[in-house]
């Protein structure tokens, strides 16, 4: 983690070019306070968020009304990637481990009930995990081969999927679709993808271009369009809007960082002043919520109203 240079953080919204959003508020969830923490995820109900360590070490549920934080699990890597379902009651996440003899990375896949904290597993340790989320409330993987299968309440049993599905193979963008895997690539073969997502609607992938930008393309890698060099970390907030942060360091030290909104059509939005150093937004897509972190590891809820 980069280390922050220490600012007045004015959480003052600022239109950069043409509003989106005509009402927009920000608070901090109560009992938050600077530690060693980061966001891994958001509910898509918006009631909870997801944090973990600097390191994805292990995860805590954190309600957004009450500040009350839950722990769901201490493995290592948990925070990278975690998957929330649609109704909220099920987390999926990594657990990273090692090899005796040769200490070799394997990574397991584990899908945790946010009530109960029944853990069940849904892969073994492997060396490589490839795409994994929720199809509205049931989670899917991706195996060896490049098969999607879902699994029927968890552990339930199997089948093939034609959802969409976007992952990343030796950072080019690759896509699962009715059965079959193919590399997209959209804006060739000698740049490096990250952040890639489908939209809401399941028509186009979003995605981030390392030193270029965001881009979105159709969903089957065409009619690409640029969105913006300054919208890291982007994220859908539904079908026209994505949410990212224009961070700004020297190499060591974090200088500046504020989450930012675009519309497909041009349109952009600065939702929180630079200095307040919020960054990394996960959106609760249809529900207005947008979270965030500083580089001090505390945690707002940006509230919406297009």
């Amino acid at each position: 983690m980069k280390k922050v240079c220490l600012f007045l953080s004015l959480f003052i919204p600022a239109i950069m070019s043409a509003q989106i959003f005509t009402s927009v508020s920000l608070k901090k969830i109560a009992g938050r306070e600077a530690s060693d923490t980061k966001l891994a995820g958001i509910s898509p109900m918006g009631d909870y968020v997801l944090t973990t360590t600097a390191g994805n070490k292990g995860l805590k549920k954190t309600d957004l009304s009450t500040g009350r934080e839950d722990v769901l699990t201490e493995a290592v890597g948990a925070g990278m990637g975690a998957a929330v379902s649609d109704d909220g009651r099920q987390v999926v996440y990594r657990e990273v481990s090692f090899t005796p003899e040769e200490h070799l990375r394997m990574t397991a896949l584990r899908s945790i009930a946010v009530d109960s904290k029944k853990v069940s597993t849904l892969c073994r340790p492997m060396r490589q995990v490839k795409a994994y989320g929720f199809n509205r409330n049931i989670v899917y993987t991706m195996n060896d081969d490049d098969d999607i299968l879902i699994y029927k309440g968890i552990a339930g049993g199997q089948q093939e999927m034609s959802a969409p599905c976007v992952f990343l193979e030796d950072l080019q963008l690759m896509l699962n679709k009715d059965g079959e895997t193919v590399r997209l690539s959209p804006n060739g073969v000698d740049v490096s993808y990250i952040w890639p997502s489908v939209s809401p609607d399941g028509k186009h992938i979003l995605y981030y271009v390392s030193g270029k930008g965001a881009y979105v393309c159709d969903i089957d890698g065409g009619n690409v369009k640029f969105v913006a060099h300054d919208c890291r970390a982007p994220q859908w907030y539904d079908n026209n809007i994505v949410i990212g942060m224009d961070d700004k360091d020297d190499g060591e030290i974090l200088l500046s960082s504020c989450i930012v909104a675009y519309t497909l059509d041009g349109k952009s939005q600065r939702l929180t002043d630079p200095t307040s150093l919020t960054m990394y937004p996960y959106c609760s897509q249809g529900k207005g919520i947008v979270a965030c972190s500083t580089g001090y590891g505390e945690i707002y809820v940006l509230s919406l109203t297009k």
